[in-house]
């Protein structure tokens, strides 16, 4: 026990304000009266609410105290005395009672510095707003973390308390060995210190890592910086060819409104042909139907023919014949000039041939002689013959129109040579 110590505590028992003088000579001799005195007096100071028995009288009294001071200055200082120090109640005593003094001394003056301050809120606000407070900030919240899983921990073994308790009291019942508690201390000593060694490694690993990883980050700074150096230079340059270049992509631009204009005309064109095919196979559609509504008429008039009627019935009957081709003549006006012409020219063609045909003489079983084509079958092949061309693409009208003028003048000079047979006859 040193000579500052013995001043130190004395000094500390004044300011807390200890009614009894205490002298440093007080402790050269053992003192156990003024010791348990100072102990209950600094237990009181620290919390008056706490009920502790004094007893001097007998050394089972005296231990009885000692254990119930140290219990209570450990649960509620968290401080730990020694029992035989402050038994034996001289310097080394001291030393054990100056722990709770300085406690309770450095509590007293922080009140006082409370109380001194006029504005208390302002002052923490300032230590709050300090540049030192806020570089500790990260600090505290690691702490705090630190703290919650602490607590987390402390519960769940305080949970396991009722368990461990009993085999604690086991344990301190057992009577123990030292040779085993020398080998499990040694045991846990070389698990330390192989622990020790590896942590040792991982952080001599780590350093290195370090080192790698810096030197690998400045040559990364270097890096790029030269490709910004290198940047600023290409920006600033210009390229001989880069004139072309934009002459090309102006040239560009008009080429393709060109070629977008031109894509346009022939996608009209490809429209506009396909209505004309749509116009041509409804014609091609519609002379077939013609020429199968005249090949069905023809055929029931061959029909009449064949079965020998008399001639003045089929005069009516051709006459009736003649007024419904001039009615489909006039009907079918819409489809051009040439058509109608066509038709008045066959209407007219047939009345010749039917006239002639009249004194023309027939056979004894009341048929015509064959031998030759009449002129219904004649316009048949040639309407067919004109629809076929029309599919070609030829000018079916005229060569229709030439066809059947030529067939027509070949039938008025055999029509007259008969004529002149029937004279004779």
């Amino acid at each position: 026990m040193s000579f500052r110590e013995l001043r130190n505590f004395t000094e500390i028992m004044r300011s807390l304000g200890y009614p009894r003088k205490i002298s440093v000579e007080n402790f050269r001799t053992p003192n156990y009266l003024l010791v348990s005195e100072i102990l209950y007096w600094l237990v009181q100071r620290y919390d008056p609410n706490i009920d502790i028995v004094e007893g001097t009288d007998t050394v089972e009294e005296r231990l009885t105290f000692l254990k119930s001071i140290c219990e209570v200055v450990y649960y509620k200082a968290r401080i730990k005395l020694n029992i035989k120090r402050l038994y034996q109640a001289d310097g080394y005593a001291v030393k054990e009672m100056l722990k709770l003094a300085k406690l309770l001394n450095d509590a007293t003056e922080l009140a006082r510095s409370v109380e001194d301050s006029e504005d208390y809120e302002s002052a923490t606000l300032q230590q709050l707003n300090s540049s030192k407070f806020q570089l500790n900030v990260k600090q505290i919240r690691s702490i705090a973390t630190e703290l919650t899983e602490l607590g987390a921990e402390l519960h769940d073994l305080l949970g396991k308390e009722m368990e461990l308790k009993q085999e604690r009291l086991d344990a301190i019942s057992y009577p123990h060995n030292i040779e085993t508690i020398k080998e499990h201390i040694e045991k846990k000593n070389m698990e330390a210190v192989d622990m020790i060694s590896e942590l040792q490694k991982s952080i001599n690993d780590l350093k290195k890592d370090d080192e790698s990883l810096r030197d690998k980050k400045k040559r990364k700074e270097t890096e790029l910086e030269r490709a910004k150096k290198r940047l600023s230079r290409v920006s600033n340059f210009r390229p001989a060819f880069m004139d072309e270049y934009e002459q090309k992509e102006q040239d560009l631009q008009e080429l393709y409104k060109k070629y977008v204009e031109k894509y346009r005309n022939i996608e009209y064109l490809e429209h506009e042909l396909e209505k004309h095919r749509k116009a041509e196979a409804e014609i091609v559609e519609e002379n077939k139907r013609r020429l199968k509504l005249l090949r069905k008429k023809l055929r029931a008039d061959d029909l009449k023919y064949l079965r020998g009627e008399n001639q003045a019935t089929y005069d009516d009957e051709e006459e009736e014949e003649g007024d419904e081709d001039e009615e489909e003549e006039e009907g079918e006006t819409e489809t051009g000039n040439d058509e109608d012409d066509e038709d008045d020219d066959d209407s007219e063609n047939d009345v010749e041939i039917k006239s002639s045909q009249q004194a023309r003489p027939r056979a004894a079983s009341g048929r015509r002689p064959e031998g030759r084509t009449t002129t219904n079958q004649h316009l048949v092949n040639t309407a067919a013959k004109k629809t076929r061309d029309v599919s070609d693409g030829y000018d079916s009208d005229e060569y229709l129109e030439s066809d059947e003028d030529s067939y027509m003048n070949g039938n008025d000079e055999e029509n007259m040579i008969e004529s002149d047979e029937g004279d004779s006859f």
